[in-house]
């Protein structure tokens, strides 16, 4: 805790750090990636439901890659950072993540 000279220091010190929190809040990740809410709601389709039990099937280890690739729009850099994998080995798995829901959607599609 520091210390303070009178009590018009205490309270501006407190005013700064208050506003360092906001500004931080505002700068953080969380904030840039929300988006406000729209009068639109977005109902399932029967395709986007298909998607999600597919997802749903796929591997935890393919399911992160295809998730934060094209859920959180991520390079494969950012990924293999995040994940601590070569960019490579990200590139492979999203590569072999599709095939595997490719042929998913198929055994879906076929039942009907």
């Amino acid at each position: 805790m520091p210390v303070f000279q009178n009590d018009a220091h205490k309270k501006a010190w407190f005013l700064k750090v208050t506003i360092n929190c906001a500004n931080s809040l505002w700068r953080s990740s969380w904030k840039r990636h929300t988006q406000p809410l729209t009068e639109e709601l977005v109902l399932e389709t029967p395709e986007t439901i298909d998607l999600s039990h597919a997802l749903k099937r796929l591997s935890p280890t393919y399911r992160e890659v295809i998730h934060l690739f094209y859920y959180e729009e991520l390079s494969t850099k950012e990924i293999g950072q995040i994940l601590h994998r070569k960019t490579a080995t990200v590139r492979t798995q999203l590569t072999r993540a599709r095939a595997v829901l490719k042929e998913l959607l198929k055994e879906e599609y076929d039942e009907f």
